[in-house]
């Protein structure tokens, strides 16, 4: 892969953020802020609530990418400061590490010692011409395990009052594990599949901050 070819899966990733074999979820008990003796919906209900109040956080672990033709990983760090998003990939993917900044109205892309910004609704060319989405308001929430708010959500699976699986937009999201932080239980590996570009994401997040 040349370095104009990483560079754009390097993009390409940090515009669509969101082992790296697929298993079934983990999580078999219920999370600790619902009770069992509510229905699976209450259960969910709650959860979802609790999490959406999360105003500030951190997630750091490893993305993975797969296209038809190429490949690659890097290591993530995600800050959230209520609409604020700061992301960060950094290891084997590019040359250089690569930033992106969100204040919820514009994108700050920065790589290579450029930045660049774009509209947070919009789409960047990448370094082989591609147009691709970016949904970086929908994968705030999708990293905690609930869907975006602001957007229709279909085939929702729910276990234990945990998202196992929704589709949003163009995105279909699946959860494979959840890990308990404090009196949390937030998603510990997910992916994130775009059929229409045959793109799919992996992420495993090994550390969560919350404040």
């Amino acid at each position: 892969m040349n370095r104009r070819s990483r560079g754009a899966c390097a993009v390409l990733i940090s515009a669509l953020l969101v082992g790296w074999a697929t298993q079934p979820p983990a999580v078999e008990e219920p999370p600790p802020e619902a009770p069992a003796s509510l229905s699976e919906s209450e259960r969910w209900g709650i959860h979802r609530e609790r999490v959406a109040a999360l105003a500030v956080w951190e997630a750091r672990g490893k993305v993975g990418f797969t296209l038809p033709d190429e490949a690659g990983s890097a290591s993530l760090r995600w800050r959230q400061r209520d609409d604020g998003s700061d992301l960060r990939l950094s290891g084997p993917l590019g040359a250089s590490p690569v930033s992106l900044r969100s204040d919820g109205a514009l994108i700050h892309l920065r790589r290579d010692g450029i930045e660049r910004s774009y509209p947070a609704d919009a789409a960047p060319w990448l370094g082989d011409g591609r147009l691709l989405p970016i949904p970086v308001r929908s994968i705030q929430h999708w990293l905690r395990g609930i869907p975006n708010p602001q957007l229709a959500v279909t085939n929702v699976e729910t276990r234990n009052g945990l998202l196992q699986a929704m589709s949003q937009g163009d995105w279909e999201i699946h959860y494979e594990d959840y890990q308990t932080v404090g009196d949390y239980t937030l998603p510990a590996r997910l992916t994130v599949n775009a059929p229409e570009v045959s793109l799919q994401l992996r992420l495993i997040i090994r550390d969560w901050g919350l404040d």
